[in-house]
């Protein structure tokens, strides 16, 4: 089977064995739970109501899996919680200066917000991948569709050979998509940067109605072995 994700300025669409491939037919629990889930692909942007009389503002976007009735965890201390997402959903917080400082993030936040559904995906529509094969096709959960091809053996073997050869004769290689950055928005001097030109241009060198928002508790999570995101059969 070949998993993969456009652009393709890269090996981005790889061939998977095919004992790491399980459906929800073969009473895989992963599997058998995501043909039943409904997933929202959400952006949020609210206020740590935790962090005191200046409350920090923050935004996260991601992919939200809705359990069905009855999978939602038992344990005392999850109870009252709307809503668990990855550290790595979050992207911005006033009080992260010069970093990123996910690490330091408590384990829940009570939040007041607003949380935007950009896209719904119906039950049959999920997969999941161990993080360092998402990570070899340049892909993430925030939406992108992964494409399937099944049935290839001759194709994958294909793509197999022609990537081992390349990485034989080339040395590290580089992808055309600018790098994510994070950085202060003021320089050393105090000047204002807004958004991310200067690091986008280095690395090209060379070098709506406002209402009273909800009150959400959420919980951060620290990792995760596989990580959920929509498929799409080609």
């Amino acid at each position: 089977m070949l998993v993969g994700k456009p652009p393709y300025d890269k090996e981005n669409l790889l061939p998977m064995a095919a004992e790491q491939v399980v459906t929800p037919g073969q009473e895989d629990v992963t599997a058998r739970f995501l043909d039943q889930c409904f997933a929202i692909q959400y952006s949020y942007t609210g206020f740590d109501e935790d962090s005191g009389t200046g409350a920090d503002m923050l935004h996260s976007k991601g992919m939200l899996i809705i359990p069905p009735p009855g999978y939602w965890s038992p344990d005392p201390a999850h109870q009252g919680l709307h809503l668990a997402c990855s550290r790595e959903d979050l992207k911005t917080l006033s009080r992260w200066k010069s970093r990123r400082e996910r690490d330091a993030l408590p384990p829940q936040m009570l939040s007041t917000g607003s949380l935007r559904v950009k896209d719904v995906l119906l039950p049959g529509r999920l997969g999941a991948m161990p993080i360092a094969e998402l990570h070899k096709r340049n892909m993430d959960t925030d939406g992108d569709d992964a494409f399937v091809y099944a049935g290839y053996p001759a194709l994958a073997g294909h793509i197999r050979r022609v990537i081992e050869a390349r990485q034989a004769r080339r040395g590290e290689e580089r992808s055309l998509k600018p790098p994510k950055t994070a950085h202060p928005a003021t320089d050393e001097r105090g000047r204002y940067h807004a958004g991310r030109a200067r690091e986008i241009l280095a690395e090209q060198r060379g070098g709506c109605c406002w209402v009273k928002p909800p009150r959400w508790r959420c919980a951060f999570l620290h990792n995760r072995t596989s990580s959920a995101r929509p498929w799409r059969d080609a």
